[in-house]
């Protein structure tokens, strides 16, 4: 199977750095904290896995678009924009999702740990932003803490395919 890495940004950051974020690990570096993944490689068609990105947030038109940045050398990439609001939505009903599969799994006579394990963490998508590589659940504790510094968009500057 296929998931999708997406490295974020925001404006403030950018105001700080100077620049677009440069992730700093190599996609090798990335699959050893995979669990289960086999290789990372830079994805082929940013547009639709921004795409998919807007699908699984049910973010609407309204509330994204691609615009141009610079990096920290001066050179222009297309990144898509996005209100926090929407994804951070998404993100607290998947967890209150994975949290009642969890009492499910906790109420039976013999609940297995791998999958409370895997309901709690396991995740198709995987986000890297400052210094950190997590799963959506780690992904809504960075917008949360966004959000608290009223930072209102966030931005999908690049994306890489794995195989798990």
């Amino acid at each position: 199977m296929y998931g999708r890495i997406f490295v974020i940004d925001n404006y403030p950051e950018i105001q700080h750095r100077g620049g677009l974020y440069e992730l700093p690990w190599e996609p090798w570096e990335m699959k050893e904290w995979i669990p289960g993944c086999d290789y990372v490689t830079e994805a082929e068609d940013f547009e639709e896995d921004c795409e998919w990105f807007k699908q699984h947030f049910h973010i609407s038109d309204d509330q994204c678009s691609f615009v141009n940045l610079k990096d920290v050398d001066g050179e222009t990439h297309a990144v898509f924009e996005v209100s926090v609001e929407p994804v951070l939505s998404a993100l607290r009903e998947y967890k209150k999702r994975r949290l009642e599969e969890i009492k499910r799994e906790i109420q039976k006579d013999d609940p297995q740990m791998w999958k409370i394990r895997w309901l709690a963490w396991d995740s198709r998508f995987w986000f890297a932003w400052e210094q950190s590589l997590d799963t959506e659940m780690g992904f809504l504790e960075y917008l949360q803490r966004l959000k608290k510094e009223n930072t209102e968009k966030i931005l999908v500057i690049q994306s890489y395919n794995y195989h798990f």
